[in-house]
């Protein structure tokens, strides 16, 4: 057999720290927000429904298709959420194993006061905050704290792995080595949002080469 080329690439890529480091925590990210049970099951959800009123006839055509009829499909669809449901931590403990980590932790997000702004972690932005997803001991993860319009950061909340002189930095890389919470504190009070649209160009006359684009305008004080 031939060797794969595509798997040396990867396996080279992996003996880069800074590679493997964002390999690893894009691994998590996705593993806390696509592959989450809330995201899968309404899929499908929406594929075994849009497939049953089909299957009567399916199955009076092709009777030996699916030995069971009904009963095997919704058996199957039932199957398929639970194997779902039990893939995330299989498939996190295989990272575990595969890049010699030390384990999985639990990092909780929060901010105060509420609404004052939102923390990105890794390349994710969670929906909702409070906010916990499963990142490993053993690969630091950027997290950063970023104000609403009207607020500004003030510090972190100080815990058990942020270092001292770090909880007045925005922006802080750390390894978590134990499951935590992360709250990041801001001051000030909220500010409308005063962004219009005020000119919209597009379908230029084919002489000019104007191109298409929209103008914003912000009337408010944040940038």
């Amino acid at each position: 057999n031939q060797p794969n080329p595509f798997w040396e690439i990867y396996n080279g890529l992996a003996e880069n720290t800074e590679f493997k480091n964002y390999f690893v925590n894009r691994y998590a990210d996705l593993m806390n927000t696509v592959f989450t049970a809330n995201q899968y099951t309404p899929i499908v959800d929406s594929m075994y429904n849009q497939l049953l009123p089909e299957l009567p006839r399916h199955f009076q055509t092709w009777t030996g298709d699916i030995p069971g009829g009904m009963a095997t499909y919704d058996a199957i669809h039932d199957q398929l959420l639970n194997d779902f449901s039990l893939r995330s931590d299989v498939v996190r403990n295989q990272i575990v194993n595969e890049f010699s980590l030390v384990k999985k932790v639990n990092v909780t997000l929060n901010v105060q006061p509420e609404g004052a702004g939102y923390i990105k972690i890794s390349t994710i932005v969670p929906d909702e905050l409070p906010w916990t997803g499963v990142y490993f001991d053993g690969v630091p993860v950027r997290m950063t704290a970023v104000a609403n319009p009207g607020y500004t950061f003030s510090s972190w909340q100080v815990n058990s792995l942020i270092p001292g002189a770090e909880l007045l930095n925005e922006s802080i890389e750390l390894n978590v080595s134990t499951s935590e919470f992360f709250k990041a504190m801001f001051i000030g009070t909220e500010e409308p949002l005063a962004v219009t649209i005020s000119e919209i160009h597009y379908n230029p006359e084919t002489s000019v080469d104007g191109g298409n684009w929209i103008e914003l305008h912000n009337f408010g004080s944040t940038p």
